[in-house]
């Protein structure tokens, strides 16, 4: 099974974040998870904290408050870049029906984590796309996947059909489920 040690920061924010929304869905992705992934390990960390969309304004005044200038809600690619500094906290919209941690409902599965660094703009510019196809054979090959949870996220993310032709075309990945 898939864990993450997740860092104090990450730690800290999902602690405010259970204290200050007790009944906010939430999850939190550090850039660094994937160094168990990639050849070019990650140094510089980003903290992604997706939220149920309603609730992104409010987690965002709660959030600048305690890590000033490091927090941006829902940027772009182009706003991402500009702004980017280490330890950054990324509002994200939370997907309906996003896998949800076991051990604690805010981690990321390892799922979540496959479908996002493929379908979301900002993630995929956060490290070499030389290095995707060997996270994904890296992480099939390691850990245990749910191919349903899997593409079922990613059809909630309007990339499952991509998906698959990446992992058929790209990867050694051999899938239970096609």
């Amino acid at each position: 099974m898939y864990e993450h040690e997740y860092s104090e920061l990450a730690r800290s924010i999902a602690k405010q974040m259970k204290e200050d929304f007790p009944y906010l869905s939430f999850s939190v992705f550090e850039l660094v998870q994937l160094n168990a992934f990639v050849n070019h390990q990650i140094a510089h960390n980003v903290i992604f904290v997706s939220v149920e969309s309603d609730l992104g304004d409010f987690v965002f005044d709660k959030l600048k408050e305690k890590y000033p200038g490091r927090v941006l809600i829902y940027p772009s690619v182009e706003i991402y870049h500009r702004y980017w500094c280490d330890d950054m906290i990324v509002i994200q919209k939370l997907t309906s029906e996003a896998p949800m941690g076991i051990r604690e409902k805010w981690h990321t599965r390892i799922e979540k984590m496959l479908v996002d660094i493929f379908a979301d703009d900002i993630q995929k510019e956060s490290f070499s796309e030389s290095e995707l196809a060997g996270i994904y054979e890296d992480a099939f090959a390691g850990y245990a996947i749910d191919e349903s949870c899997l593409f079922r996220y990613a059809k909630r993310r309007g990339a499952q059909r991509k998906l698959q032709e990446y992992l058929a075309a790209n990867t050694n990945v051999k899938l239970r489920k096609k």
